[in-house]
């Protein structure tokens, strides 16, 4: 259903996904929609310069509807150049 849920993504470049969602909480990024009663899912992805790929993420206020494959639809919408050039979505 729109409208219940919203996300907050922070993208970092060859860190883990856990200092990610540790620096979301650490600046407060959440902060400014502390009033909103909508469900929220804070992800922290990580881009791997070698690989070349999105390679890692966490979930923070993770639902049972919030699966894997909406998160390897999310990546490939963000980065569809990925299959031209032989990557593999990361597992």
């Amino acid at each position: 259903m729109a409208g219940r849920s919203f996300y907050l993504l922070e993208f970092k470049l060859d860190q883990s996904a856990d200092a990610v969602l540790a620096q979301i909480v650490e600046k407060q990024y959440a902060l400014p929609y502390a009033a909103d009663t909508r469900k929220m899912f804070k992800i922290g992805v990580n881009y791997d310069s070698a690989a070349r790929n999105l390679t890692e993420w966490k979930v923070a206020g993770k639902a049972e509807y919030f699966s894997k494959i909406t998160l390897l639809l999310f990546c490939n919408i963000l980065k569809p150049q990925a299959k031209e050039k032989g990557a593999v979505a990361p597992n």
